[in-house]
């Protein structure tokens, strides 16, 4: 019984200091590989700047990672809207070529006549110009949460912290 106790606890012991030294080792490791893996994709301007910073000298950088899948914003914008970007327009006459080439040449009654045809489609135009705005400002608003929470992700599996990491998404408005 004696034997069988005083195996169990040298067993035990055994298995706790490996488990000790397997948990101050395998950071260590992982350390290297990713010092290794990402040294490769810092710039050498970067390298130099960092070589001859002093240790509380903030540089700035950019970080490049993959983009937010567009297809899946865009089905998310026509669901939420009801029509996809192909489906914005609305149909209605657009200025003939002749119309357009009397205005070019400035020939008398065509700007009565264009006045007449902006007139005539002034309902179908606003109804585009709402469909336009409609889709673009719900595909910038899911653009700008998908980009928020890739952000903050990224910054999370990075263990940056905010004060370290200030990411804007610049987004076209």
């Amino acid at each position: 019984m004696k034997k069988h106790k005083l195996l169990c606890a040298v067993t035990s012991m055994v298995l706790a200091i490996m488990l000790m030294v397997l948990s101050v080792c395998a950071p260590i490791g992982a350390l290297e590989t990713v010092s290794t893996t990402n040294e490769d994709k810092i710039d050498s301007a970067l390298k130099e700047k960092m070589a001859t910073a002093s240790p509380d000298e903030k540089i700035p950088v950019a970080i490049w990672y993959a983009d937010v899948d567009q297809d899946n914003i865009d089905k998310l914008t026509a669901e939420k809207v009801g029509f996809t970007q192909d489906d914005v327009a609305v149909a209605y006459e657009m200025p003939s070529t002749e119309l357009l080439a009397s205005l070019e040449a400035e020939e008398a009654g065509a700007t009565d006549e264009m006045q007449a045809y902006l007139k005539r489609t002034e309902r179908q135009r606003e109804q585009e110009r709402k469909r336009t705005d409609e889709y673009i400002m719900t595909r910038r608003e899911f653009s700008r949460e998908k980009y928020n929470a890739k952000s903050a992700t990224f910054a999370k599996n990075s263990q940056l912290t905010v004060a370290i990491l200030h990411i804007e998404v610049n987004m076209h408005q």
